[in-house]
């Protein structure tokens, strides 16, 4: 067999088991309110990358949507974007290990707040659960 065709029928059949894996799940943030998405295969991030100001995405859409929306990221993923201070600090202190956190966000907060206990919050303790 070519490798062309090999390739694009792996290719069309991953693509079709993402689309049926996207159809049969639902969606939890569907009755979340949000800006319409630019782009399916951008969504949001070229306008969150690309600001004026830091935040300036963020104030406009607080103004409109209040203080929970979704955004679109790339291929048409949804985010909830949560502006309440009481919330985040329910999400990241009270009940942390209710919500799950993606594994970029640790690294995030790494980047921004060096080796602290928030990083051995997410990282470390997550790994002594596991135990």
């Amino acid at each position: 067999m070519e490798p062309i065709l090999l390739a694009s029928a792996f290719l069309a059949v991953w693509g079709l088991l993402l689309l049926l894996k996207r159809l049969l799940r639902p969606n939890t943030l569907s009755d979340i309110r949000g800006p319409p998405s630019p782009s399916f295969f951008f969504g949001h991030e070229y306008q969150l990358l690309n600001q004026d100001e830091a935040g300036d995405f963020d104030f406009k859409h607080l103004e409109e949507y209040g203080t929970v929306w979704k955004v679109k990221t790339c291929l048409d993923v949804d985010n909830l974007v949560v502006a309440d201070p009481l919330a985040v600090q329910h999400i990241l202190y009270a009940s942390g290990y209710m919500y799950p956190k993606r594994a970029d966000i640790s690294q995030n907060f790494k980047l921004v707040l060096g080796d602290g206990i928030v990083v051995a919050v997410c990282v470390h303790i997550r790994a002594r659960r596991r135990r």
